[in-house]
């Protein structure tokens, strides 16, 4: 008795050719069309990364049988040979007669497969062909123009289809299947082409019976219609996708017009394939001014009458209800979206018992305690991207008036900070005004002193921003809403609770506990540790609130708080920092606690935080009548920040504002310290003519008015700047001039700065025994008065000295003890310079790796920092060999 071959698993494959046996083909035409169709389904298996070895095909004559091997991705088989195999066949019929061009039936199945000498066989085989003549496939095929049109089974849609995003579960159309003996479940695609069956009668003539599935009355649909233009949010998208099989529970979080409905919804049109068991919607509506939120039981109502039960038989209590409602979706697949939810405890009776449905609440309000308790995953929304703002523009509006103007159109997408209902709203005003340009809306946009005006709809407020956030800050209590229209006063692009805190007048707890508030309402972003903003929009609409329901006096003095609690705490850093004058500029005087420091990184570290908000607050003061005195007193704190980070053109804006104030208020002592402070700045830029000319003025303006400690600042800075222009006797006199007034004057630390200058200098001119007597003097007074930084430079010129005399041990020593120093004090530009003299030392000392390592070191905080030492530290790589 014959052997079989034992049964072996295998993906199976089977096509047919629309209308081969049409009287109108010749016998040549039906050579041309089978060559075509085995050279088209070798060139898919090729491109789909599907090798020759791994899959054997049976000729059928009017089509092919091909079985594909376990070692092969189930998964190509529907997310690459489909796509490859319309192109292969496209390309066929593009080059043939009518009567030589092929269209494809295609059916995807897989199971045990049974060898014998005749060939094969197997329930799965047969399946596969029942499949294949399914009468909604053949119709799928006709009415469509793509030459492809296939189906999978019910076991290959669950097991790979619906797993893979890259095979588009949502595109597929689920029938049942009724062939011969065969009953079952299918998947219809057809590539390129939406998720439709058309609605037909099946030929006359065709033995078998087919029809399309039909859910019954009680299988919901309740989903609102998907948005026409959805723009952006792969990375949402995917976070959902993950719940099908995951949490099933998911909460949508985000400012007004942000997208959580259209985010939800369109989700559940993509995914509705893999919940047979129907889509349940209902709008709480936990923020609708016309409309009270629906309570729970309302709510349950809603739901069970979705699923098919007679209102009547809906029993009155709540936990009655909720036992009939998850009784009926046990076991069910069932996605149901909870809109518009203003609590925790208004959705969580809605959440059904079984775990095969999935739950997506939106809500403006961040709904913690469904995360912490529920354990639901949170989906925070943002704003879109500018290519996403573009793509929903150009839906709406057009997408040649944005290619027209694409400058114009990223503009609309700033100004509406790429909230999507303000795009939606900004588009749909051209798109109605067929004579108007995306130029045009810019420039109105732009014009608008409050651009909310320009996006609210007087008759529409589901289509109007202002009124969208009005919803959310009329839920929130007075305290938070007071701190909400404050915030619209504030200048600078994020605050600090500290700084919230002073614009309120109220403790830093208070402050935080009512910043938590407008976060949890999504009327506030918490942008980092500590750090809050407002969107913009949402700023202008705070401002107005602010406008209409804060005093004048009020907001003058909110504002005056907040400007001078930023000058007195910039004030406290650059002390931290480390500030040689006992000026204190009269900052002193404003009745308002600054922060307090604890140590030079942690002032640093505030400085490079809060450098916006300061630019902010020097340009507002500027522009002030009362306040213009704080435009100059921030700037020149901030400076000594700017000149430890050597980040000047951060801080350049600043300086030019402060000296214009300094000057329309009459103020020589504070003009003479801005231009002092844009000197130096101009220096380390090595823009040395511009430079020695501001602090030349500033010296000239101080021994003018008699301030001897500042003269003696100034004269110090302008000996440096001198020294590294190259003119190195006006560095000397004014270096010696210095160290001499300082002396008499009895000023030790000064006298440390002026020692370390003038060694620096001898080391300069070759004479290292001068260089080393000075910088050694220098080092002990610098020290006893805890000056860090020019201590470290001191060390620093010291084992350069050493170097350059050829005591290279000397110089490793010192080196090293600046750079520990530096590094403990977070001062990056002086690390820098530290490398790069180590990098020479070790150059010197023929060790290149080390050299190399220590000079790509400080290439890289050069380049950080903007910093022109980048290019002298190239020509030491360079100098490599």
């Amino acid at each position: 008795m014959q052997q079989h071959v034992q049964a072996l698993h295998r993906a199976i494959l089977v096509v047919d050719v629309e209308k081969f046996g049409d009287p109108g083909r010749t016998n040549s035409d039906r050579l041309v069309i089978r060559q075509g169709m085995y050279r088209a389904l070798g060139r898919a298996f090729d491109e789909a990364g599907i090798e020759r070895t791994l899959w054997t095909s049976d000729d059928c004559g009017d089509g092919a049988l091909v079985l594909i091997s376990p070692e092969a991705p189930k998964a190509r088989l529907v997310t690459a040979v489909p796509e490859r195999l319309v192109t292969a066949l496209r390309e066929h019929n593009r080059l043939s007669s009518p009567e030589g061009q092929i269209r494809l039936r295609m059916a995807i199945h897989a199971g045990e497969i049974h060898f014998d000498t005749h060939g094969v066989t197997g329930h799965a085989i047969n399946n596969t062909f029942r499949l294949l003549e399914a009468s909604p496939l053949r119709r799928a095929l006709a009415s469509s123009s793509c030459p492809l049109a296939f189906i999978v089974s019910n076991w290959f849609y669950d097991e790979v289809v619906r797993h893979h995003t890259e095979s588009n579960p949502s595109s597929y159309t689920q029938i049942r299947v009724q062939v011969k003996e065969t009953d079952t479940l299918g998947w219809i695609r057809v590539p390129g082409h939406p998720k439709a069956i058309p609605k037909s009668k099946p030929n006359a003539g065709i033995a078998s019976t087919a029809h399309a599935y039909h859910p019954t009355p009680q299988t919901p649909a309740q989903l609102p219609r998907d948005v026409q233009n959805f723009a952006g949010r792969e990375q949402d998208l995917a976070l959902l996708d993950k719940l099908k099989t995951g949490a099933r529970l998911a909460t949508i979080n985000g400012v007004a017009g942000i997208g959580k409905t259209t985010l939800a919804v369109h989700f559940g049109h993509q995914v509705a394939g893999d919940f047979p068991d129907g889509q349940l919607y209902v709008n709480l509506r936990g923020f609708d001014p016309a409309h009270p939120p629906m309570q729970p039981n309302q709510a349950l109502a809603h739901l069970i009458r979705g699923l098919g039960v007679d209102p009547s038989f809906i029993p009155p209590d709540i936990d009655d209800q909720m036992a009939m409602y998850r009784s009926l979706l046990m076991h069910k697949r069932t996605l149901i979206v909870l809109d518009n939810a203003a609590t925790s405890e208004q959705v969580r009776p809605l959440f059904p018992g079984s775990p095969t449905c999935l739950v997506l609440v939106t809500s403006r309000n961040g709904l913690g305690g469904l995360t912490a308790r529920d354990g639901a995953s949170r989906i925070s929304l943002e704003a879109l991207e500018t290519s996403h703002g573009l793509e929903l523009i150009g839906g709406i509006a057009g997408t040649d008036r944005v290619a027209a103007d694409p400058a114009a159109a990223s503009h609309i997408v700033q100004l509406c900070g790429g909230l999507p209902l303000a795009l939606c709203i900004a588009a749909e005003r051209v798109a109605a005004r067929p004579y108007s340009t995306l130029g045009d809306l810019a420039a109105e946009l732009q014009a608008a002193k409050n651009p909310l005006h320009v996006l609210a709809a007087p008759f529409d407020d589901a289509a109007s921003v202002p009124a969208a956030f009005s919803w959310s800050y009329n839920a929130i209590a007075d305290g938070p809403r007071h701190m909400f229209r404050l915030l619209g006063l504030h200048a600078g692009p994020d605050i600090s609770s500290a700084a919230a805190a002073a614009l309120a007048d109220i403790t830093v707890e208070e402050a935080v506990s009512r910043l938590d508030t407008l976060v949890d309402a999504r009327l506030l972003d918490q942008s980092g540790k500590d750090r809050y903003r407002l969107h913009d929009l949402v700023k202008y609409y705070a401002a107005s609130q602010a406008e209409h329901e804060e005093t004048p006096t009020g907001c003058a003095s909110a504002i005056h708080r907040i400007s001078s609690w930023y000058a007195r705490t910039c004030y406290s850093a650059a002390l931290t920092v480390q500030w040689a004058s006992t000026d204190d500029f009269g900052i002193t005087s404003y009745d308002i606690q600054p922060m307090n420091f604890t140590s030079r990184a942690h002032a640093l570290a505030w400085f490079d935080l809060e450098i916006a908000n300061l630019r902010a607050y020097v340009q507002q003061a500027a522009a002030s009548s009362e306040n213009k005195k704080i435009a100059w007193q921030i700037a020149i704190c901030a400076a000594r920040a700017s000149q430890v980070r050597k980040r000047w053109p951060d801080w350049f804006p600043m300086g030019q504002l402060g000296l214009k104030a300094a000057q329309n208020l009459g103020d020589l002592h504070a003009e003479a310290w801005c231009r002092y402070s844009l000197g130096i700045a101009h220096a380390h830029q090595r823009r040395y003519g511009v430079a020695i000319e501001l602090q030349r003025s500033a010296l000239s303006t101080f021994e003018e008015i008699g301030d001897q400690e500042d003269k003696l600042t100034v004269q110090r800075g302008l000996g440096c700047t001198y020294f590294w222009a190259g003119e190195m006797e006006a560095a000397r006199y004014h270096y010696e001039k210095n160290l001499n007034d300082a002396r008499d004057w009895g000023n030790s630390t000064l006298e440390g700065y002026a020692l370390n200058n003038i060694g620096e200098f001898w080391r300069n001119m070759g004479d290292y025994a001068k260089a080393e007597a000075y910088l050694k003097q220098a080092i002990p007074l610098l020290q006893a008065t805890r000056h860090l930084v020019t201590e470290s430079n001191a060390l620093n010129n010291l084992g350069a000295t050493y170097r350059d005399s050829g005591d290279l041990e000397g110089a490793f020593k010192f080196l090293n003890q600046a750079l520990a120093l530096r590094k403990t004090e977070g001062d990056r530009w002086g690390q820098a310079w530290t490398m790069h003299d180590l990098g020479t030392t070790f150059r010197i000392a023929g060790n290149t790796a080390s050299a190399r390592d220590h000079l790509l070191q400080a290439l890289a905080i050069y380049q950080e920092l903007g910093a022109p030492e980048a290019e002298d530290v190239k020509l030491s790589l360079d100098s490599l060999t």
